[in-house]
């Protein structure tokens, strides 16, 4: 047996009834399956000796039950049948004979009875059924409570023979267990949703009545089998939904509820054992449902309400046998294809390049399985799974395995961690594929098979099999292998060499002819949950967000007579809202397309002149050069002639291919309420994700028409698309904030919900109205006549509810627009949300056309529009980056803001502190300074464009004779000057802490450290000194320019190196010189400093430096110092008094972005919590909470209520999470608990 394969000994494993065999090592196996044969082998020799009297049957001992089940059928009375049954069993089981006979004859009769019962007793309906009954008849509140009781005791009675009921209300089996296979109902799995292009599907199998989890799990088994043996390479899940049911002792009243238990998520392959798969989830569904019962919630199960079956297709990528190399690969004569009849390709390939032979090494000899015997392959599977090489790498120490596919080019699909200096050999495969057929072949020459894709040049050339670039050198290549390992395995295209970025968007000056803006309401569903441990971290959900209207607005830009409101409200619980919200967009994109033909020039005299005395184009401005075409330019929906342009510029200044819909707050609401019912019907889905569950934008492409191709000879579909776009990445803030702001400006800016209203009504919807989303659980409370309380309208999401101001302004709507029905109310509340979001977005477009000459709806967020205003109106040319190493080297430079605590701790003592000023005690002042624009500042600063080159080793020692950026060793600071730099070390570094990568400011050495000319020069001169010079890039060109820095990568490098150079030279150059050691930075926040400063009064230090350093322009000009108001407002670069000159009192901080301080006048406390939403620290969390934690160490939960969306399900989801914890790992905190050394600081250690 130890020389069977792990695939063989999981085969006799199986065979011999093993539960959990896949999961258990080779040597785990051979004891597991001697034990059960020894096992078989003494049962088979203990059997014979065995009499076979024990199994005759008990005749006769079936007559009582028989008798009392026919009196019961023949009477027609069951109403004290169950209770005379089991009193016929207890009386039967005293009696009992001990005899195996008897013990058999009873268990029989046992069977029969409940099994026959099932049949020959009416079924009542299932809850579910009773539910939708009382729906229709229209039982609602105490009337329906009082009938469910009522149904639930006659389940009690109808079902005595099958359950029993306990004292709160739930059905439990009856002792006789399941009914005999005859009588079993047939259980069908039936296929109830599908996702995008059918990629995952949801199937179900309805409950029946009497069956209680385990037993239906254990009946439905067999069905599910027989349908995961039809499927092969699928991930499963399972979901057991059950309804659930709670009396409440004080009322009596019974409150029900469905839940669901889910299984692990299972893959299915050929070889998968699905009956222990099954077993395995069923495990899982069951703990989970015993675990919500444990935790005294009061819930129990009423009933069975069926179990989803969740698939999606899985295909791993695996090689197998032999598949014939694609021609155009063969004939670059650099890769070897084994020709292999099993599936161990990847274990030939891998043998062949550590045993390369010269003549037919595609063949599978002797000798080659020979050498392969000498790796190790234990616990390797075949055909193996790319995710599965890392094993093999760890069981054959030096040896790294990279994995490529072909596909316009070659592209790195696993490249090894282990890089190339901790690596003996590298093997590099190529995965070619079949079908669904898969082959790995192996790589003999990388630089011949990629080298046409990287240059003409036949040189031999240095890859580098991360990023697929070339090198000239193999020093050159180890250079370049010290960053790269850092970065995706990916093939990264560089541009050409003398390749500019420069303002081509010129037919985005265009207004989008249609906009349509659109808006959900949901009903709230409300989910069973189980009251948590308060000390405990948890994640529980409360509720599902269930979409039950919608409303669009259509904004037509060239004819306001096309602009309409089109709304639809659910009439019943049933209705799928999502889906005819997308139905309708479609329709109306192909109505825009069929009702607005192009139309031909308006081609008038005056036109005429216009045009042949044009001499520039009047779309890019650029003057028309001698012998270029000139042509007329007009708009396609209108005629009208626009003026003379280039023929290229014409082409671009076609009529959109799409049209914009507009959300607000669409990638973290509304998306998920219907983007699953886009892949419903026909045609492409393209998205551009931030994450897998939050997408940027994504669009859907529709056919709106057709056409026979006479010279292709087919036929040819026209498309458009639906463009989803979030407002919200344009104007980051609240609708009903953007809406007090545009209000200010008056009527005349609500043009859209002045078209339908005006007068008092038109007041009244100039403001965001006040709805009760979670009274709204229900569709039926759209009937209600009139509008709910006010304390209906809290919100458990935001933790508030609304004014009396509000609740009046909500009573005066329902009057002045005369609603008869809360649905008047509700729709008239979705449709002012959607005209008030096109008055505010149509508002944002005007001024960005006055402004930039540029319609927002062409992009998908404000940075991309703001990176094209900013080349628009500078007209700059950025060169883009050619050399790979260059990439690197900036991508490597790139830190963000400074944040760390430094002192945890201070007290204000001074003169305008009135009686709490102690006289005998320094005369302490904590000012907290902000940078006004800090980014801008550096953004105004000298700038590289282009000229990007290596400088010359010679030359390195001239750096600061030219604009450059550098990378360098910095020595650590000289223990001298530990103590003058511990509050804000200069040179930043990005260091693992953890498992986070955390920008720390350290006193170490640094290696290798990329740093911007103007920022080494800063640290030089404050005392670092520099080690060795490694690599020095110089930009022959540098300008000043306003500019965004998410690209070109260059820009973002040294404006974030620049404006650390201002924070630095403001405490090292003012602070510093004016108070020594008088003065400690008690934390910094990328663009702010606060100080506890020993002074006698802070204010009149600082007037003389005002104009050079402070903006004064919040300070009161009563304040008691006299200092002058009003100086630099809003200039960039100047330090603006955050507290607006008022006195801080006392300061608390923990760790980066948790800190707090308590203003003295007024007792304000402002806080600062990352990852706890603002209204929770506001209400929860106060001063004291941020001390005591200090001072004692102790960790603070609270409780907060988020949406999130479970595989694009809205959810309402409370979150108990750790809210304030006294550990930094940024600093090294001393005894005290409030002074903290750097990290790297002399005394650190002691």
């Amino acid at each position: 047996m130890e020389k069977n394969t792990v695939v063989q000994l999981r085969r006799i494993a199986k065979e011999s009834g093993l539960h959990g065999y896949a999961n258990l090592r080779k040597d785990e196996l051979i004891k597991r399956i001697k034990l059960i044969q020894s096992r078989a082998n003494s049962s088979t020799a203990s059997s014979s000796s065995t009499s076979t009297s024990s199994t005759a049957p008990a005749t006769g001992k079936v007559n009582a039950f028989t008798q009392l089940r026919e009196m019961v059928k023949k009477n027609g009375d069951y109403s004290n049948y169950s209770k005379r049954l089991r009193k016929l069993v207890r009386s039967r089981a005293s009696t009992a004979s001990t005899s195996t006979a008897s013990s058999t004859g009873k268990k029989k009769d046992l069977e029969e009875i409940s099994g026959r019962s099932r049949i020959d007793l009416e079924e009542p309906l299932t809850i579910a059924q009773f539910r939708e009954k009382a729906r229709k008849q229209g039982l609602r509140g105490s009337d329906y409570r009082k009938r469910l009781r009522e149904f639930i005791q006659s389940r009690e009675n109808s079902n005595s023979s099958t359950s029993t009921f306990n004292k709160k209300g739930a059905t439990k089996r009856a002792r006789g267990g399941r009914p005999p296979s005859s009588s079993l109902p047939r259980f069908k799995l039936v296929e109830r949703m599908s996702s995008l292009k059918q990629f995952a599907k949801m199937y179900t199998i309805d409950g029946v009545m009497g069956y209680g989890p385990k037993d239906f799990l254990k009946a439905v088994k067999p069905t599910v089998i027989n349908f995961l043996n039809t499927k092969k390479n699928n991930k499963m899940e399972l979901f057991l939904k059950c309804y659930m049911i709670k009396e409440h002792i004080d009322t009596g009243e019974v409150e029900g509820q469905d839940a669901y238990f889910t299984s692990f998520q299972k893959i299915v392959f050929q070889e998968t054992d699905r009956e222990e798969i099954y077993d395995e989830c069923v495990g899982k569904m069951l703990e989970s449902l015993a675990t919500f019962t444990r935790k005294g919630s009061g819930w129990t199960v009423h009933s069975v309400e069926g179990l989803d079956l969740h698939t999606v297709k899985y295909t791993p990528l695996k090689g197998s046998s032999y598949i014939e190399l694609p021609k155009h690969l063969a004939r670059k004569m650099a890769i070897i294809n084994m020709k292999n009849k099993d599936e161990e390709c990847f274990k030939w390939c891998v043998t062949r390049a550590l045993c390369p032979v010269r003549s037919h090494p595609e063949r599978i000899t002797k000798i080659l399985r020979k050498q392969a015997e000498k790796l190790v392959w234990d616990e390797i599977e075949f055909p193996m799974e790319v995710r599965s090489i890392r094993r093999f790498e760890k069981l054959n120490p030096g040896i790294g395995v990279n994995v490529y596919m072909y596909e316009d080019g070659l592209n790195p699909l696993r490249v090894s961690s282990e890089g190339l200096s901790t690596t003996k050999v590298v093997i590099d495969l190529l995965l070619i594929a079949e079908g669904d057929k898969k082959h790995y072949c192996l790589i003999k020459n990388l630089s011949r098979l990629v080298s046409s894709q990287l240059s003409k040049k036949k040189n031999k050339k240095f890859i580098c099999r991360r990023c697929l670039n070339y090198f000239g050198s193999e020093r050159l290549l180890n250079t370049h292998d010290v960053l790269c390992r850092f970065h995706e395995a990916v093939r990264e295209k560089m541009p050409d060499a003398d390749t500019f970025l420069s303002f081509k968007n010129h037919h985005k000056r265009m207004d989008m002819p249609f906009v349509i803006y659109a808006d959900f309401e949901s009903i709230i569903k409300l989910l069973l949950s189980a009251q948590p441990n308060p000390k405990e971290c948890y994640t529980e959900r409360k509720q599902q967000h269930i979409p039950v209207s919608f409303c669009y607005f259509v904004k037509c830009w060239f004819d306001d007579r096309y602009s309409k409101v089109v709304e639809y409200t659910a009439k019943s619980a049933n209705e799928d809202v999502a889906q005819k919200f997308v139905e309708s967009l479609e329709a109306e994109v192909k109505s825009i397309y069929e009702d607005h033909p192009s139309k031909k020039m308006i081609f008038t005299d005056s036109d005429v002149v216009k045009f042949e005395n044009a001499t520039c184009c009047w779309l890019c401005g650029e003057d028309f050069q001698e012998g270029e075409e000139k042509v007329r330019d007009h708009c396609h929906y209108t005629g009208e002639f626009r003026g003379a342009a280039h023929n290229s510029c014409n082409l671009k200044f076609q009529r959109p291919k799409f049209t914009p819909i507009v959300l607000h707050n669409l990638a973290n609401y509304d998306a998920h309420l219907f983007v699953r019912n886009l892949g419903v019907s026909e045609g492409e889905i393209d998205c551009i994700p931030n994450n897998e569950e939050k997408y940027i934008s994504f669009t859907k492409h529709i056919v709106v028409d057709k056409f026979f191709d006479t010279e292709k000879e087919k036929d040819v579909e026209v498309k458009r698309e639906l463009r989803f776009i979030d407002s919200f990445k344009f104007m980051a803030s609240s609708l009903d904030k953007l809406v007090k702001n545009l209000a200010k400006k008056g009527e005349s800016f609500f043009q859209n919900t002045g078209k339908y209203y005006s007068g008092e009504k038109l007041k009244l919807l100039m403001r965001k109205g006040v709805y009760p989303y979670e009274w709204m659980d229900s569709i039926h409370k759209l009937d209600e006549p009139q509008l709910p309380p006010k304390e209906a309208f809290f919100s458990v999401l935001s933790g508030r509810g609304i004014s009396d101001k509000d609740y009046t302004h909500a009573q005066n709507v329902w009057k002045v627009f005369g609603c008869k029905t809360f649905r008047d109310y509700h729709n008239l509340y979705n449709r002012s949300d959607v005209l008030l979001l096109a008055d505010v977005f149509e508002n944002f477009r005007e001024l960005c056309k006055e402004n930039y000459d540029l319609d927002p709806c062409w992009y998908f967020t404000a940075p991309g529009l703001a990176w094209d205003a900013c080349l628009k109106l500078t007209k700059i040319e950025l060169e883009l980056l050619s050399d790979i190493n260059m990439l690197h080297m900036f991508e490597a430079g790139i830190r963000g803001g400074i944040s760390m605590i430094s002192t945890r701790h201070a007290k204000a003592n001074n003169k305008y502190m009135g009686e709490r000023f102690d006289p005998t005690q320094p005369s302490k002042f904590i000012t907290y300074l902000d940078a006004n624009n800090l980014y801008g500042w550096a953004m105004s600063k000298c700038l590289p464009t282009g000229g990007f080159e290596w400088v010359d080793e010679k030359d390195f020692r001239k750096w600061k004779n030219f604009p450059c950026i550098l990378e360098v060793d910095l020595k650590g600071a000289k223990e001298e000057l530990h103590d003058h730099f511990n509050d804000y070390p200069p040179a930043p570094e990005n260091l693992l802490i953890g498992k986070v990568h955390k920008l720390v400011c350290t006193l170490n050495e640094k290696k290798k450290y990329i740093v911007h000319h103007e920022a080494l020069k800063q640290y030089m001169s404050l005392g670092i000194e520099i080690g060795k010079i490694h690599r020095v890039t110089s930009a022959i060109h540098m300008g000043k320019t306003q500019i965004l820095f998410n690209k070109p990568l260059y820009l973002g490098m040294s404006i974030l190196d620049l404006s650390k150079t201002l924070m630095y030279d403001f405490h090292y150059n003012y602070i510093k010189p004016k108070y020594g050691d008088r003065s400690k930075l008690l934390f910094t926040d990328t663009d702010s400093l606060c100080y506890e400063i020993q002074t006698e009064d802070f204010y009149k230090d600082i007037i003389d430096d005002l104009d050079r350093l402070f903006d004064t322009s919040n300070i009161s000009k009563e304040h008691l110092s006299g200092i002058p108001t009003g100086v630099n407002k809003k200039v960039i670069g100047k330090f603006k008094d955050e507290a607006g000159g008022k006195i801080i009192e006392e300061f608390v901080g923990l760790r980066a972005k948790l800190y707090s301080y308590k203003m003295f006048e007024d007792g304000d406390e402002k806080k600062k919590c990352k990852g706890m939403k603002t209204g929770v620290v506001d209400r929860t969390i106060s001063f004291d909470d941020y001390k005591r934690c200090l001072f004692s160490g102790v960790k603070q939960l609270r409780k907060m209520n988020t949406l999130r969306s479970r595989k694009h399900e809205m959810y309402m989801e409370e979150i108990n999470k750790v809210a304030l914890s006294a550990n930094d790992d940024k600093r090294i905190i001393l005894p005290d608990k409030i002074h903290t050394y750097a990290i790297g600081h002399r005394l650190s250690n002691q």
